[in-house]
């Protein structure tokens, strides 16, 4: 077996329920995010996109909570800073191999999605493509054996949620057994409380109200603090495509990215309002090793299954994992050195 995996992964999602990805806002409405892409004719057309730069954080999210789980382990603001986000750079740019290979070597996920330490970028093992629906707008841009399966525009597949959020203190069951009585204020007073400023003691009084004016503001006060929003979102059922390339990644560093997908697969969601119960989908994964050929990496439909490739790299990481725990109770501070940022070697 190679000693290093080159090729790409071709994400496969089916939605579950309705998808949303939010690119502008028009008071209370939401829309889709879109970009423009150039059609069969040459003339540019709009098209839905989730970012791959979504798709990137999300999957580096989880392979940092897989680690540090299985470590058992908490780091510091800089360093949760670097394995979640990436880090950041100081003001100087000093490029330093051996650092370089030592920071692969110390913590595969970061060799897998890069970071910046200090003065030193570590550049990522993998690309991270835009998911697009399969629709008529992108059939000439997606895998010729998905072209059949893009019938119809991109909008035919949109659809509109419409939410409430109710003001729970106007319900009387609630406020009766829950909120707690407060002694009756003048009308200037009440209001500044509930808007959160009430005035210190001793403070200068707020100018008389008419009373029409008080008797309007007093209405305004009563007025349920509810509102009703609308989300555009793509329809349960849409399939999703996408691709990530993988460049000269060891089978610890393998493992490091499938880890990812194991803890992602605890809640396959993508997008936002998954409070609501949105994003959720299935998901197939197809490995294609460079010059050979497509096997499926691993699937989550109810469950997660994984191919052979993928559990033996799984197992591997995971013993290296065990072996980092050891190798970390011996060496803390040697790895606390290396990844400091102010411990950059110049």
């Amino acid at each position: 077996m190679s000693d290093r995996y080159t090729g790409w992964v071709d994400c496969h999602f089916t939605l579950l329920s309705p998808l949303s990805h939010i690119g502008e806002s028009h008071g209370t409405d939401a829309y889709l995010d879109t970009m423009d892409v150039l059609g069969p004719d040459g003339e540019p057309v709009e098209v839905f996109a989730y970012h791959g730069n979504a798709l990137r954080g999300v999957l580096r999210d989880c392979a940092a909570r897989y680690m540090l789980d299985r470590l058992g382990a908490k780091v510091s603001l800089e360093a949760f800073h670097l394995l979640f986000a990436g880090g950041s750079l100081d003001d100087r740019q000093v490029v330093d191999l051996a650092r370089a290979r030592e920071m692969r070597r110390l913590v595969p996920m970061l060799s897998v999605w890069g970071g910046a330490v200090g003065t030193q970028i570590l550049t990522g093992r993998i690309q991270v493509g835009d998911l697009w629906p399969l629709c008529t707008e992108v059939a000439h841009l997606v895998p010729e054996d998905l072209r059949p399966l893009c019938r119809v525009s991109w909008r035919r597949q949109i659809t509109e949620r419409s939410m409430t959020r109710r003001d729970d203190a106007k319900q009387a069951t609630l406020t009766e057994a829950y909120l707690v009585d407060t002694p009756a204020l003048p009308a200037p007073q009440r209001r500044a409380k509930v808007r959160g400023f009430l005035p210190e003691p001793g403070t200068e009084a707020q100018p008389a109200e008419t009373e029409q004016a008080a008797a309007q503001n007093d209405e305004r006060d009563d007025r349920p603090m509810q509102m009703r929003y609308t989300v555009e979102a793509l329809a349960p059922g849409t399939r999703l495509w996408g691709r990530i390339y993988c460049a000269r990644m060891t089978q610890v560093e393998l493992g490091a990215f499938i880890s990812a997908w194991v803890e992602w697969a605890r809640a396959p969601v993508l997008g936002g309002h998954s409070r609501v119960g949105f994003g959720r989908v299935e998901a197939h994964l197809m490995w294609t090793p460079a010059g050979g050929v497509p096997e499926e990496l691993l699937a989550v439909s109810g469950h997660l299954s994984l191919s052979p490739t993928a559990e033996r790299a799984k197992a591997v990481y995971d013993a290296w994992l065990d072996e980092y725990h050891r190798y970390l109770s011996e060496h803390q501070q040697a790895v606390v050195d290396l990844l400091g940022p102010g411990n950059s070697r110049r």
